[in-house]
């Protein structure tokens, strides 16, 4: 995981050096190669904060049943609600079926976090999309 993370760094500060400071671009609703790779470099960071023993532990508040979701595939497309985006991955449950996630990132200093995470409900996120008030960036 440290090598991982440690490669990782390594491409994005490469990144910048090459397209420069992808902060400055954030308001702007074409998104430049470095915001989006900053932006799923977020969001990875996040998964491998909450992960326990390997899985997302996900628990249906109505039942009590406990999923281990185990991370798949990241999408290459990112949503933006304003001076938020939406990054979406999907898992897989014990039997192999997806399950999507869809985690919302905010700027919070120099530094961006995930500050939501929609577990296998798109839904909403399409009614806004539908709506106009959230746009797939470029």
């Amino acid at each position: 995981m440290l090598a991982l993370r440690r490669t990782l760094t390594i491409f994005l500060v490469g990144l910048w050096v090459t397209v420069g400071n992808p902060s400055e671009s954030f308001a702007q609703q074409a998104l430049s190669t470095g915001v989006k790779v900053m932006l799923q470099a977020t969001m990875q960071r996040h998964i491998e904060s909450v992960l326990v023993g390997g899985v997302y532990p996900q628990i249906n508040l109505k039942t009590g049943e406990v999923r281990r979701l185990h991370p798949a595939t990241a999408h290459p497309m990112i949503v933006q609600v304003k001076d938020v985006y939406v990054l979406c991955t999907d898992f897989r449950d014990e039997q192999g079926r997806k399950v999507n996630l869809d985690f919302y990132i905010a700027k919070k200093g120099a530094h961006h976090v995930v500050f939501q995470t929609i577990v296998g409900n798109r839904d909403p996120l399409k009614k806004l999309i539908k709506s106009g008030v959230a746009q797939v960036t470029n």
